[in-house]
């Protein structure tokens, strides 16, 4: 028989090790691996590669355990329907990057919930990802405390800012905050000692703190949820805690109206709160905040009621409804829900419903024999599945940042892993689970393999080496030919060659923005670009082509009204070149100062009426717009032929 005391000192190292490599893993998922732009990065998606292939190594060696089994079947039905949506979707190569995230999503799911019943526990691993919580609120603090030093600074003696700071990406920060927050909450009741009371107290005032400060109102309704979910659990596992409450309340007159006007006022607060929002700069009446993005989404269901339009195509619907510029680009619906039926239409929305009915059944049937820790774990589970399910009414939650499903997969996995029976077994799950777990390893190295020629392109046009560009975009375009980005960037690399004197790169040129067009046709740039091609080849009728079809994508944007009335006015059409010139000084009075009004008598003759100084409010004209590889493939980088 060992010694005691060193077999002890060796499980406590052994622990400690443990969540500190855990801890690692965590800071890295959530601060570099899942953000929006880490996607974009072939550096980070090969280590994100890695770290996935690790988890489901550390799994593997850790004894395979798995959810419970009434999980898994709906997990993978919604799978099948995701992939199903992509096969059949209007553009299949956007679509197998939002199933690959579900699929990272269900991976990580499964793969934490393994980890809880193995080498963790599903309050350690509960405990470690609010300790990276709690990182990330410090810094969001510190971010707050410098916008204020800074107001200070420029207003001396204004002690009370007279503008509200919010904080970056607020609806998709808040969302994290309110499953933290749940989680935290939970702990909190059944905490033992006056230590972890008070951190976790803590704690929950700084999550309510900066969930304040993100100013998102259907975070705060998320929020509402949540607590209430809490309030509702509170009532099952504390019965007699609340019966005693409710015989004092009801033995005084007063007690009662005081109950009574308390929740009143509460609720009257709340309201009034988000109502008081409206006021702020960027938010529109509550209302009516999300209709224009609902109804393209609406749209695509209505295309393929059964199967969608296919997952991550909603840009695609709603610039059919919308004139970007000047209206603002959205890629998501700002409901789960929309998203989810018009990407994946009924089978898509079922098969969720299906997955989210069965891991509450699940949760719930784990607050039946759990008890301390693994209690309050399930119990924060299910207050912030509440959350998340309430926010996701108002905003789409889960992909635009991926942050906010990772946080959730994570914490719901080893919420799955308590208060139940171990669910180690041979058969087909283990192997789906680490089947799963390899894709979404393998999604990353493919993505960070497609994406490599385009990231060097770019790099090499940023040193002014166009010939190098050039050819690394001629790679990106053959290795995903089906990605609009890649003909864009490709184009426009050829298009500054021949501004640099390359007469023949012309060519080339417009034959990648045709195909970009083609690709993505509800794009303006992409036919600004052809028909600028075109137009300095001396094919006027084709560049003419080229606006009508901008104008068409974008009715109200200043380029492609500028650009058709350019082309229109040297054909000789005056009189339709001065309705377009009319609609883009509309668009945009401030361009009416460029020396371009004032080559002609017709342009001088519109301008001179144009106050050049008014800015539309809420005006987004810009000419260039940023280039995001894989989650935005409907951007260009910019458009180059214009010269001025």
């Amino acid at each position: 028989m060992g010694d005691p005391v060193s077999e002890s000192k060796w499980k406590a190292t052994r622990g400690a090790l443990l969540d500190a490599a855990l801890a690692v893993v965590l800071v890295y998922l959530y601060f570099w691996g899942s953000t929006q732009y880490s996607l974009f990065d072939t550096r980070l998606l090969v280590i994100s590669g890695v770290v996935i292939a690790a988890l489901v190594a550390a799994w593997a060696l850790a004894g395979r355990h798995l959810p419970a089994r009434e999980v898994m079947l709906p997990l993978l039905v919604f799978l099948a329907a995701q992939g199903l949506a992509a096969a059949l979707s209007i553009d299949a190569r956007r679509s197998l990057v939002e199933v690959w995230l579900y699929v990272v999503e269900a991976s990580l799911f499964l793969l934490f919930s393994g980890l809880a019943r193995g080498l963790f526990t599903p309050g350690r691993i509960v405990r470690l990802v609010l300790a990276v919580g709690a990182v990330f609120m410090a810094l969001s603090w510190s971010e707050a405390a410098q916008w204020y030093l800074k107001w200070i600074q420029s207003h001396p003696g204004e002690w009370l800012p007279a503008e509200s700071y919010r904080l970056p990406a607020p609806n998709f920060v808040c969302v994290i905050l309110n499953v933290w927050l749940m989680f935290a909450l939970a702990r909190l009741w059944w905490a033992k000692s006056s230590l972890e009371r008070a951190t976790l107290g803590l704690f929950a005032l700084s999550a309510l703190g900066l969930i304040y400060l993100t100013s998102s109102r259907g975070g705060w309704i998320g929020t509402a949820a949540g607590l209430g979910g809490l309030f509702l659990a509170s009532l099952t596992l504390a019965p007699d805690f609340w019966k005693v409450r409710w015989q004092q309340v009801r033995g005084s007159r007063w007690g009662l109206a005081a109950v009574i006007g308390g929740a009143l006022a509460l609720a009257g607060g709340f309201v009034a709160l988000l109502l008081l929002q409206e006021l702020r700069p960027g938010h529109s009446p509550f209302l009516q905040a999300r209709g224009y993005l609902w109804q393209p989404a609406w749209n695509a269901f209505l295309r393929s009621p059964l199967w969608g339009s296919g997952p991550f195509t909603f840009i695609s619907f709603y610039l059919q409804v919308n004139s970007v510029p000047p209206s603002l680009f959205f890629d998501y619906a700002h409901n789960i829900y929309l998203d989810l039926l018009g990407g994946s239409g009924l089978l898509g929305l079922a098969s969720f419903g299906w997955l989210a009915w069965e891991l509450i059944r699940r949760i719930l049937k784990g607050l039946k024999g759990a008890q301390g820790t693994e209690r309050a774990v399930l119990t924060g589970a299910l207050a912030a599945c509440a959350a998340f399910l309430a926010h996701g009414l108002f905003d789409s939650v889960h992909h635009t940042v991926p942050t906010s499903a990772w946080n959730l997969a994570i914490l719901l996995g080893a919420a799955s892993a308590a208060g139940g029976e171990d669910e180690k077994r041979r058969g087909w799950h283990p192997i789906v689970t680490a089947a799963l777990g390899l894709l979404a390893a393998a999604g990353f190295f493919v993505n960070a393999w497609l994406g490599l020629p385009m990231a060097r392109g770019v790099r090499s046009a940023e040193e002014g080496d166009w010939p190098e560009a050039a050819r690394q975009f001629e790679l990106a375009a053959h290795r995903d030919p089906r990605l609009a980005v890649m003909h864009q960037q490709l184009g426009l690399a050829y298009s500054k060659l021949y501004l640099l004197g390359e007469t023949g790169a012309l060519e080339k040129a417009e034959s990648a923005f045709e195909q970009a067009a083609a690709l993505d046709p509800y794009w303006l740039l992409n036919w600004i670009n052809l028909g600028l091609a075109r137009e300095a080849r001396g094919d006027a009728t084709g560049a003419l082509l080229a606006y009508q079809q901008a104008v068409t994508a974008a009715p109200q944007a200043y380029e492609s009204h500028w650009l058709l009335g350019r082309a229109l006015e040297t054909s000789g059409e005056e009189q339709q070149a001065r309705l377009h010139y009319q609609s883009a000084l509309k668009s945009c009075p401030k361009c009416a100062c460029a020396p371009f009004w004032t080559e002609t008598d017709l342009r001088k003759d519109l301008s001179a009426s144009v106050d050049c100084s008014e800015v539309l409010p809420g005006a987004a004209w810009n000419p260039g717009y940023v280039a995001f590889m894989f989650r935005r493939p409907s951007l260009n980088m910019d458009w180059v032929l214009v010269g001025k």
